[in-house]
């Protein structure tokens, strides 16, 4: 069996901590295979980032933290990447 985790994350940084915090106490609690998904609103390096502004060290050094405290991996993406924009869906 396993635990299966989605999750969207607020753009917030002082909100994404608050997560955070409740991310590390559950993986305390879970003996099962654990998946995160979905939308962290985090990278775990600044060349994780592609355009607007530039990606915080710190904040960037504060998600891999978190993984790091919970023992979570990073198992990447592959195929084509997309984002939302409010005049549509563009390729990245």
């Amino acid at each position: 069996m396993g635990v299966y985790t989605a999750i969207y994350d607020s753009p917030r940084p002082s909100v994404r901590k608050i997560l955070w915090n409740t991310i590390r106490s559950i993986s305390n609690t879970v003996t099962d295979p654990w998946i995160l998904t979905s939308d962290f609103n985090s990278y775990l390096s600044i060349n994780d980032k592609a355009g607007g502004r530039p990606a915080s060290l710190s904040k960037c050094r504060d998600f891999r933290e978190c993984m790091n405290d919970c023992n979570l991996e990073d198992l990447s993406f592959t195929g084509p990447k997309y984002t939302w924009e409010r005049s549509g869906v563009r390729e990245t």
